[in-house]
């Protein structure tokens, strides 16, 4: 902890300066704050990137466990089961984009 995870939090703040609309980085970022406990950033930060991306399995499943640690049992819930979802249709060969969008 410390030194290196500051080092790629900067990196991706940087980035993140360059290109807001990246839900990746939004999504690493929250995974970085997470582990650094700073729950309400990341928490606030993977929203961003599941509302970039909604078919961004990892950033759902780090937004749950934010949640989770919140003590938002049912917003983690909720995140979960759409991680399912996500998953099925993955698992189906389905875009799974369009279908969480609603745009069958």
């Amino acid at each position: 902890t410390g030194m290196p995870d500051r080092k790629v939090m900067e990196q991706l703040i940087l980035s993140l300066a360059r290109n807001p609309d990246f839900a990746a980085t939004h999504a690493l970022l929250g995974k970085v704050l997470l582990k650094q406990n700073s729950v309400v950033e990341a928490a606030k930060t993977l929203e961003r990137a599941v509302a970039l991306r909604p078919d961004h399995v990892q950033a759902h499943i780090s937004l749950a466990n934010a949640y989770r640690r919140l003590g938002r049992s049912e917003d983690a819930s909720k995140e979960f089961r759409i991680v399912r979802e996500l998953n099925e249709q993955e698992r189906k060969g389905r875009p799974t984009l369009r279908y969480h969008r609603g745009e069958r």
